[in-house]
């Protein structure tokens, strides 16, 4: 007969260690900048728009909404090329200036071919067009 390893281990007292209740984990996921599109996620969602907004206000974001659909957990947007970009938050924004601008196909393209390459990645974010010129520059 072959002895179990494990039963031979001596037993050792249990020492009970105080459980630490907190959770480094739920920090991380916090947003503490809301999104661009929370105004058009939130109406997406709900229907509901904010109440201090003026008929102006209102007529304008109705008229930018329509082209805007919510697909759990992502926005996207109907442009006017009929492609449909995913909306991207501005934390997400530097990494794909990087991806276009150094990574993809050789890189370093000036600012208009970057931009011209966001948009053929499928992204998109209000000032798409502007952004990669002050990303080149500082590069």
């Amino acid at each position: 007969m072959v002895a179990d390893p494990l039963s031979r281990i001596p037993n050792a007292p249990i020492i009970q260690a105080p459980i630490n209740e907190d959770f480094p984990d739920e920090r991380i996921l916090a947003i503490f900048k809301e999104p661009w599109y929370a105004d058009i996620v939130n109406y997406l969602a709900t229907g509901q728009i904010l109440a201090d907004w003026t008929k102006q206000d209102q007529c304008r974001f109705f008229a930018q909404v329509r082209y805007f659909f919510w697909e759990e957990p992502y926005l996207f947007k109907y442009c006017p090329d009929q492609i449909i970009r995913r909306c991207i938050l501005d934390d997400e924004q530097r990494s794909v200036l990087s991806f276009c601008h150094e990574l993809a196909c050789g890189g370093h393209f000036g600012p208009r071919k970057t931009a011209e390459k966001v948009l053929q990645s499928g992204f998109y974010w209000p000032t798409c067009s502007k952004t990669p010129s002050t990303f080149a520059r500082h590069v």
